[in-house]
C-alpha cells in the first residue's frame, strides 16, 4: 500500500492512542475528518481554496510579544495613522517596516538605544557624512587679520 502525503496535512497520535489530522498553514490549524472519507476530501479542498483566495488573511508564523519592536510595528500598521497615508507612502513604509520586523522584531522597545538606530542607518550610507567647518573670523583688531578675511 502506498502512502500519499498531502500538502499542509499533519497527523499525530494523542496520549490515548487516537489519531488526529489537521490542516496547518502559517500558524493556523483546522481539524480534518479521518482520511479516506468523502468529508475529508471536501474539507481539504475547501481549505485549499480558502488559503488560495485569502493568502493575507492568515496570520504570520510569528506573533510578537507586547513591548517588542515587531508588536509596535504591527500596531502601527493596523492604526488609522498608517491607513490615512497615500498608497505609495504606505508601500514605502511597509517595505522598510517589514525589513525591520524581520531583522529586529523580537527585540524589546525598552532596550532600544539611539546607538542602535545610528548603527542601522550607518550601514546603509556609502561613506561617512562629511563634517563641514564654517570659518569664523578672528576677533582681532589688527589690520593684517582683517585683510585676511576680506
Amino acid at each position: 500500500m502506498t502512502t500519499v502525503r498531502l500538502k499542509y496535512v499533519h497527523g499525530f497520535r494523542d496520549r490515548h492512542g487516537k489519531v488526529h489530522y489537521y490542516f496547518r498553514y502559517r500558524g493556523e490549524r483546522w481539524r480534518l475528518p479521518a482520511p479516506g472519507t468523502e468529508s475529508f476530501a471536501t474539507a481539504y479542498d475547501g481549505l485549499l481554496a480558502h488559503i488560495r483566495a485569502n493568502p493575507l488573511t492568515c496570520r504570520h508564523n510569528v506573533e510578537f510579544m507586547p513591548g517588542s519592536l515587531g508588536w509596535a510595528i504591527e500596531r502601527f500598521l493596523a492604526s488609522p495613522l498608517y491607513n490615512e497615508r497615500a498608497q505609495t507612502t504606505k508601500q514605502n513604509y511597509r517595505r522598510v517596516l517589514d525589513q525591520l520586523r524581520q531583522s529586529y522584531g523580537t527585540g524589546l522597545l525598552r532596550d532600544l538605544q539611539p546607538r542602535h538606530v545610528r548603527g542601522r542607518y550607518a550601514t546603509r550610507l556609502p561613506r561617512p557624512l562629511p563634517q563641514f567647518r564654517i570659518p569664523i573670523a578672528p576677533r582681532s583688531n589688527s589690520l593684517r587679520d582683517r585683510r585676511q578675511w576680506a
